[in-house]
């Protein structure tokens, strides 16, 4: 298994895995796959090749991606020392081996790379407590909390807002 930034020419891998992750795990993401279904091959390709996000992917012995970890960063000025983590998923099947934390320690390296960058921001559903005891772990801290931040099939979900300063 390797880790590899992706670019926009692996924008199909990249399209079926968050696809994937949308339609297995939908309350853990704040976007839908009914709405991500319909983006354009240029939408996929613009998100992996914008200057203000990257994104880590696990590949596996078969050229599959099997994880995938994105960071964002902001460009208002006031707030360029901020990055966020999002779309953090692996494939069920593989869950378990330690892809996670080697894709979250990946990028929290290369976002520390990045020496304007002074603190790192993610949001996690209340309800997954193994991705927010692997953030407490890793030095994040709570700091609050978003009341009924996603709606999945009418039932709202909660989110604990964490961050750790660089």
């Amino acid at each position: 298994m390797k880790i590899s930034k992706l670019g926009s020419s692996s924008w199909k891998d990249y399209r079926d895995l968050r696809l994937e992750a949308l339609k297995s795990c939908p309350i853990m993401f704040g976007s839908s796959y009914d709405d991500e279904k319909k983006l354009t091959k240029k939408d996929w390709e613009s998100r992996l090749s914008s200057k203000l996000s990257e994104t880590l992917c696990c590949i596996d012995e078969n050229d599959s991606l099997v994880g995938m970890i994105t960071a964002l960063y902001n460009p208002k000025k006031t707030q360029k020392h901020i990055a966020m983590i999002v779309s953090f998923y692996v494939v069920e099947r593989y869950r378990g081996q330690g892809i996670g934390k080697r894709l979250f320690l990946a990028l929290i390296k290369r976002i520390r790379q990045k020496r304007h960058i002074r603190k790192i921001k993610i949001q996690a559903a209340k309800i997954n407590s193994a991705a927010i005891g692997m953030y407490l772990k890793f030095g994040f801290q709570k700091v609050g909390m978003l009341k009924k931040e996603v709606m999945v099939d009418r039932k709202y979900y909660d989110d604990v807002i964490m961050e750790r300063l660089l």
